[in-house]
């Protein structure tokens, strides 16, 4: 409400005003409106109407481009929309110089676009032109450890063989490090932790460590409990995370695992992905494609 007021004030205050760092302005805050309105469609069109605005002028401000395609990255991951997302990462990527921190973090986005939309093949690719920069290894450990973590997912999904095997070994993943790489609950209160505890919980049942993924599972169920059951903005992790638990009340049992787990399935897929608040980057894998991907580790045993 305070936003539309002030984007309605700015308009009638100036209605002659038509500069660049004006109309900047006011379509980013249209942008932040309806981005908190999980109005997507008018997302794109706000930001594809100020870039071809900005690329029609002479000389214009490069950075005002590229905040607009930022948004429409995040909305192509939110609303799992490859081609969208891809066109932005392209231009987003001529701008910018190749190897530089900020060509860093659209790689990653360029990932995760690619994890969501089923474009595994891509994701391995990206990742290991990422690694093998020569700047890879000058980046912080901040921009690395997220790196690192995609990569865990990534070469998951070509253990369990999602990905055509073109010489990687994805079973060599060094999961012994990255099971230490468990961040304080006490910082996080974004959230940031539950794709590690997941990823970690993931390799564990892909190596048959069940008393591993216990401790991992109860990890995630303290934090459900503590910080997310009440945010309407994490809905949709809560419910999978109630669901993935079920995974050691059920023993690790297919049938008994889909039985126990329907409840919390059935309210996260009354939640879509497109109208959660959640960060695009807690959700790496969309849960409901997760929990399939999970129901195949799965045997007809007790362990």
């Amino acid at each position: 409400e305070d936003l539309t007021k002030s984007i309605a004030v700015l308009k009638e205050r100036y209605p002659g005003v038509n500069s660049t760092d004006f109309n900047h302005h006011v379509a980013f805050l249209e942008v932040v409106l309806a981005m908190q309105k999980a109005d997507y469609v008018k997302v794109k069109e706000v930001c594809l109407k100020q870039i071809a605005l900005l690329e029609s002028e002479k000389f214009y401000p490069r950075p005002y481009v590229r905040s607009f395609l930022l948004q429409l990255i995040s909305v192509s991951i939110s609303t799992e929309d490859f081609y969208s997302g891809e066109i932005a990462i392209k231009k987003f990527l001529s701008l910018i110089p190749v190897g530089s921190r900020a060509w860093f973090r659209t790689q990653q986005l360029y990932t995760q676009l690619a994890i969501t939309t089923d474009q595994y093949s891509l994701s391995a690719n990206l990742i290991r032109k990422v690694i093998e920069h020569k700047n890879y290894k000058g980046l912080a450990e901040a921009v690395k450890e997220r790196i690192i973590l995609l990569k865990a997912y990534v070469f998951w999904l070509g253990a369990i063989g999602k990905i055509a095997d073109r010489g990687e070994n994805f079973k060599s993943f060094r999961l012994a490090k990255f099971l230490n790489s468990v961040p304080d609950f006490a910082k996080d209160r974004q959230g940031l932790n539950i794709p590690v505890l997941i990823a970690q919980a993931l390799w564990l049942l892909h190596r048959k460590k069940f008393e591993k993924v216990r401790e991992r599972l109860n990890a995630l169920k303290r934090y459900s409990d503590r910080y997310l059951k009440n945010n309407k903005g994490t809905v949709r992790t809560y419910y999978f995370l109630k669901a993935f638990c079920q995974l050691a009340d059920s023993n690790f049992h297919r049938n008994g695992f889909l039985r126990k787990s329907e409840k919390n399935l059935k309210l996260l897929n009354q939640h879509p992905r497109s109208k959660d608040e959640q960060n695009v980057e807690v959700e790496i894998i969309p849960y409901e494609r997760l929990y399939d991907l999970v129901v195949e580790q799965l045997d007809l045993r007790l362990h």
